[in-house]
């Protein structure tokens, strides 16, 4: 794809978001603070967990989001169809059946679609998101002084809602603590992210 169809594919996936008055979330994460944190461990695994740990951590971020925009609404996931698919089941299934957690009833499921299906166009938007923030934060964490890249500062100006999360080494340090105290993972030392 060249340049210009791929300026023109973003401007018409940004139209669609902004025309539909929907927004997006992200969670991204820090694999180098990830592995400084649980050290042990094949790393292969390692990166299985943490992808399930941002799914997690996104279903909590969606369900915070309909507590106070929308209230009484219920969500059904999609998500491109890929060699993540275990991750992305096995983070779901952990936050509905979570007895504890009081959000699980607002998910009624979770579908993997390709992004190649015509009926997509929001897996496609999500995917330049997720690319965007991806490259946003790289730049933020090379630079301090970075610049917004050009279709997340379209976003903003076309006042599409948006919110990224990143686990860097001092948010892994906490999701460290938080578990230990949990209580739940009385091996976290020896087994790792879980």
């Amino acid at each position: 794809m060249g340049q210009e169809e791929r300026i023109r594919l973003s401007r018409k996936l940004i139209n669609r978001l902004a025309d539909r008055i929907i927004g997006g979330v992200a969670v991204g994460c820090e694999m180098e603070a990830i592995q400084q944190v649980w050290p042990r461990g094949d790393k292969t695994k390692l990166k299985q967990n943490t992808y399930v740990v941002c799914m997690k951590h996104l279903m909590v971020e969606i369900a915070h989001i309909l507590e106070e925009y929308f209230p009484g609404d219920t969500v059904s996931l999609i998500h491109d169809h890929g060699s993540w698919n275990k991750q992305t089941l096995a983070g779901y299934n952990l936050m509905v059946s979570d007895i504890d957690w009081k959000y699980k009833e607002l998910f009624k499921g979770i579908t993997p679609m390709r992004g190649s299906d015509p009926s997509a166009v929001g897996l496609q938007a999500a995917d330049m998101l997720a690319y965007e923030v991806f490259k946003g934060i790289k730049a933020k964490t090379i630079s301090e002084d970075a610049e917004v890249r050009a279709v997340m500062q379209t976003f903003i100006d076309r006042e599409i809602p948006l919110q990224a999360r990143w686990i860097n080494l001092k948010a892994a340090q906490a999701l460290y603590r938080t578990m230990k105290e949990s209580g739940k993972y009385p091996r976290i030392d020896e087994m790792g992210l879980a």
